[in-house]
């Protein structure tokens, strides 16, 4: 047999950016092939005779040999027989290394990595917003300042520049960019570069915690409230401002979130389906404050509920 080539998903995806030549076949049983796979791959299902050894799974494969081949299957073991193969044949041919779950890995971290670059390259001008809007800041400040404990120690997760937490007294927060982890430093916040979903902080170690215009951010949210919950204190409360999905303002946001380089790679939520996120996660006792009515930007008192508002904050207690 021909010394099988590996190639990463850090590569692979490097020749898809730069448009070098590649064809990627997917080995899979048919049955899996419905679910995630790699754009542009093309399905062949040799798995079985591959795991038989039989040099016969690739004979329906025809393929340019001179552009080269990568073969994957679900964790990267099945496709190093199946590239032995097809270079036997004559083909350049690599296995993806760790198959599919590997190059899912990978597209995760990269998602996770543009999300924090955009504040990292531009920073100032998203502190700059509030600058440039500082009646709508101070109509979520009102907000906030209903569900905000008057006693206690806080932390703000996805603290950002810090602009809430320094008008709220929030003394500690938690945030990835650098660049934006720095502006709040300097406004007096205590920061830590960390992740919503993996907070190196002590269990029940908070009397709240809150984010603001964060979740749409979150790659994974069930483990992001998981996090929070663990952080807080028993009856201690959870504190969740966010433009509602179905809000007016919400819907020109998710319109409009490709042109945007704050929301392109954002996921816009309800109320309700927080909620009930956060129920999951072991919150109770939910309360509700709403503001910014429509597209004025003019001094409002914050209303209690959801429904009108395009900004609510929820608050709840840890059970």
């Amino acid at each position: 047999m021909e010394t099988v080539k590996l190639v990463d998903a850090e590569i692979l995806n490097n020749w898809l950016d730069t448009g070098k030549k590649v064809s990627i076949v997917d080995i899979r049983p048919a049955s899996q092939r419905s679910g995630a796979s790699i754009p542009g791959s093309i399905h062949v299902d040799a798995y079985n005779k591959v795991k038989l050894n039989d040099h016969s799974a690739f004979d329906s494969l025809h393929l340019d040999k001179s552009i080269p081949v990568v073969t994957f299957c679900a964790g990267g073991k099945a496709s190093i027989t199946a590239a032995e193969m097809l270079a036997h044949n004559g083909y350049n041919a690599y296995s993806l290394d760790g198959g599919l779950e590997g190059w899912n890995k990978y597209s995760a971290v990269k998602s996770i990595n543009t999300k924090i670059s955009v504040f990292e390259n531009n920073a100032q001008d998203y502190d700059s917003w509030f600058d440039n809007h500082p009646i709508f800041f101070q109509n979520e400040l009102k907000a906030l300042r209903k569900a905000i404990p008057q006693q206690g120690m806080g932390i703000e997760i996805g603290v950002g520049t810090g602009r809430f937490a320094e008008a709220l007294k929030i003394a500690a927060g938690a945030e990835p960019a650098h660049a934006m982890a720095q502006i709040a430093i300097a406004r007096g916040v205590v920061v830590i570069n960390a992740k919503a979903e993996s907070l190196p902080l002590h269990s029940q170690s908070f009397d709240y915690a809150v984010m603001v215009t964060t979740v749409c951010f979150l790659d994974d949210i069930p483990k992001a409230f998981a996090e929070a919950h663990r952080i807080i204190k028993k009856n201690g409360s959870f504190i969740i401002g966010l433009i509602d999905s179905d809000s007016e303002l919400g819907k020109q946001y998710a319109a409009k979130k490709e042109s945007n380089p704050w929301y392109k790679d954002a996921h816009f939520h309800s109320v309700k389906e927080i909620t009930e996120l956060m129920q999951v996660s072991g919150f109770t006792e939910f309360e509700y404050w709403q503001t910014l009515f429509g597209n004025k930007e003019e001094l409002t008192e914050p209303q209690p509920g959801f429904g009108n508002g395009s900004f609510v904050v929820i608050r709840s207690q840890k059970m």
